[in-house]
């Protein structure tokens, strides 16, 4: 999976948050294996986005991808992760 912004590390993560697996990230991508229906959950450590003052995680999100609510920070097309 390929995001918009420079992941420092990724693990895979219950709902509780609990720490998985390792995963083997290349400044933005994560490479990870991913069968059919099935959900995965990861927890990232992201490279700090830079401002005059520290913005609050939503607003840091909309400001840096544009997008507003519910946000994804991959690009999605149908039947393949980029």
């Amino acid at each position: 999976m390929k995001l918009r912004v420079k992941v420092i590390s990724a693990e895979e993560s219950n709902l509780l948050e609990d720490a998985g697996r390792k995963l083997s990230v290349s400044s933005d991508t994560l490479e990870f294996d991913l069968g059919a229906y099935e959900i995965k959950t990861f927890k990232l450590r992201l490279q700090a986005l830079l401002s005059a003052r520290p913005p609050t995680p939503s607003h840091a999100l909309s400001k840096q991808f544009g997008f507003q609510g519910r946000v994804s920070l991959c690009e999605q097309t149908p039947g393949q992760f980029r």
